[in-house]
């Protein structure tokens, strides 16, 4: 009987963990909750989310290092958002563009048809 394609990935991803002698975990850090592979003792899904957790853990004892985290997370708000407004204004344009070719095409093929 053909295995399904969940059973062969699923055995791809176990062969590939026990080769490499990692294992399946989820990151530490509350709020995140991506999963990863990594060494029996890594903790975060990736160096971002254990820097912030240890700026998170310095905050708890330095008032000026609780400010940096507020200015960072406000940062990234900001750069997610203008990445978004990017995309959607590319997005436009890009339709303004294929409806701009589309009308020029036309007309190019009007005039060829009353010139013939």
């Amino acid at each position: 009987m053909a295995e399904s394609p969940e059973d062969s990935s699923s055995q791809a991803a176990r062969v590939l963990v026990s080769y490499r002698a990692e294992v399946p975990g989820v990151c530490a850090r509350p709020g995140c909750g991506n999963t990863f592979v990594g060494r029996p003792n890594k903790r975060y899904c990736s160096k971002r989310c254990a820097m912030r957790m240890s700026r998170a853990r310095r905050a708890a004892n330095d008032p000026i290092e609780s400010c940096i985290n507020e200015a960072t997370r406000r940062i990234d708000e900001c750069v997610e958002d203008a990445m978004k407004r990017f995309q959607d204004c590319i997005r436009e344009v890009m339709e303004d563009f294929r409806e701009c070719v589309r009308t020029q095409v036309q007309a190019q093929r009007r005039r060829d048809a009353s010139e013939s």
